[in-house]
């Protein structure tokens, strides 16, 4: 994504459910319904019968009511057994749902099981905790993700961080303490995406013989691992390196050697809590060239084979940087150290990007594969990201960062609610999910932010508007059995 800027804003929340009483509707009252019955029917029948003896005795005046008594203490204990085995039953019935699966269940973080989807966030901190977003769509969210610039500045107390700009406040812990707090209490995915575009902290430095830059950062989640050896981090390292708007992208050699850099420092300490997912721009428009405000990218059509990076980015050694070389490739850090791989997907009106628009078919699909349905017929040999990278090499994938910004301005009469219900339906989608059984779900950019050209404000979220937020949650419900939760 485009590094947004940081707004502050109020985000109406949906009413929470209120909370069971513990008790089954209706019981009580049945049961002493009965109880108040039978002792009412044995009093008449005592009083019609005490003008005369049975068997020379008068009835005990008492002795219908202390059977009846047991009679309701027999009847309760019968259903408490059959409401005890019921629920037992229906528990056991769910955990061995062979499409269910908790984050904390098994080796998820390595090793997800088939047939289970994350549901992730990356939301503005400014708006909202995990807490109330989790009441917010009604689920323990699976992983909750926050964008980091690498520098110290992430280490120091009162670190805080809201969309892509980092800030300070009087609280106590760091960045990454206020992070591991969102997720701590349901056990989700805590998921770093460290940027190595602070001046002083990019590539270079981090390759540099003497840098510590890497080891700062895993001697950090080591403390993290060791107060809570239950933890599951993931780091994405550089995301969109292949694109044209952070100054990290478009060099592919040092990239590599910056992210293996860094996973191996993080391996060393903290190997079994981490995962690293590698995850670049989906293959729209690529290569996008040096249009971008902080790209160095070489333009597309380049012919430059004196640029070192050339021969790593002309794939099909054509002699001309095009879009018919590999988006990716170049920036691969190899098997060994992409533990998922993922894609940035985003859809937007590119026929008129000031106006909302309905999200087109197959779209995602053809985000994961080959890039849209005019590469799919242009290029009929183009890479497969999907099949390349995740299925061939049964490694885990993931939509790292999605969503269908809206906006308020437009009066194309497509709402909010329809601009991004197609794309949610899209990237958690259960037929994908069974066609590429790597396949396994996405994270959501929660954010409201300037952009495009002309600069106008998008809305990215789910949970700003009450229509969109309830159908969100009801979408949810519907593919619960094949989302993996957060569970603790």
């Amino acid at each position: 994504m485009v590094a947004p800027v940081h707004y502050h804003t109020n985000t109406p929340l949906a009413s929470g459910a209120q909370a069971s009483s513990g008790g089954l509707p209706g019981f009580n009252s049945a049961v002493s319904g009965q109880v108040t019955q039978a002792d009412g029917a044995a009093t008449s029948q005592f009083k019609g019968a005490n003008s005369k003896h049975i068997d020379g005795y008068p009835r005990p005046p008492r002795s219908h009511t202390k059977r009846n008594l047991l009679i309701a203490l027999a009847v309760l204990a019968v259903l408490g057994l059959a409401l005890g085995l019921g629920l037992g039953l229906g528990l056991k019935k769910k955990a061995q749902d062979p499409e269910s699966q908790s984050i904390s269940s098994g080796n998820f973080l390595f090793d997800p099981k088939k047939n289970s989807m994350i549901v992730g966030c990356s939301p503005d901190w400014s708006e909202m905790s995990a807490a109330q977003y989790d009441r917010n769509v009604g689920h323990a969210t699976s992983m909750y993700d926050s964008f980091f610039h690498l520098s110290d500045r992430l280490y120091k107390e009162g670190c805080r961080f809201n969309t892509l700009v980092d800030y300070e406040t009087s609280e106590p812990g760091d960045c990454f303490d206020f992070l591991y707090s969102q997720v701590k209490d349901t056990g989700a995915i805590m998921s770093i995406t460290l940027m190595p575009d602070v001046k002083g902290y990019g590539l270079d430095e981090i390759n540099a013989a003497d840098s510590t830059i890497a080891a700062t950062f895993a001697a950090r989640l080591k403390r993290i691992v060791d107060a809570d050896p239950n933890v599951k981090i993931m780091v994405r390292f550089g995301h969109e390196m292949n694109g044209n708007w952070y100054t990290y992208a478009g060099y592919p050699a040092e990239y590599v050697a910056a992210y293996r850099k860094v996973a191996d420092a993080v391996r060393a300490v903290a190997r079994d809590n981490v995962a690293f997912i590698w995850s670049p721009n989906a293959n729209m428009d690529y290569p996008w060239g040096n249009g971008g405000s902080d790209s160095r990218n070489l333009q597309p059509g380049s012919t430059n084979t004196s640029d070192p990076r050339f021969q790593l980015l002309d794939t099909n050694g054509d002699g001309i940087y095009n879009n018919q070389d590999d988006f990716a490739s170049p920036y691969y850090p190899g098997d060994e150290y992409a533990d998922w791989v993922g894609l940035s997907v985003y859809f937007y009106n590119f026929t008129d990007d000031t106006q909302n628009a309905i999200v087109e078919p197959n779209f995602v699909y053809n985000a994961i594969t080959v890039g849209s349905a005019t590469d799919a017929a242009k290029f009929p040999n183009r890479t497969n990201f999907i099949e390349k990278y995740s299925v061939q090499k049964n490694k885990p994938f993931m939509i790292s960062e999605t969503s269908a910004p809206s906006l308020n301005t437009s009066v194309s009469g497509i709402t909010g609610l329809q601009a991004k219900s197609g794309m949610w339906e899209q990237v958690w989608n259960v037929t994908l999910m069974k066609d590429f059984p790597t396949y396994h779900g996405a994270t959501w950019f929660e954010y409201q932010k300037p952009e495009g050209m002309p600069i106008t404000m998008r809305d990215f979220r789910l949970t700003a508007d009450p229509a969109t937020r309830s159908a969100f949650a009801d979408f949810l419900n519907s593919i619960s059995r094949y989302v993996a939760w957060a569970q603790n």
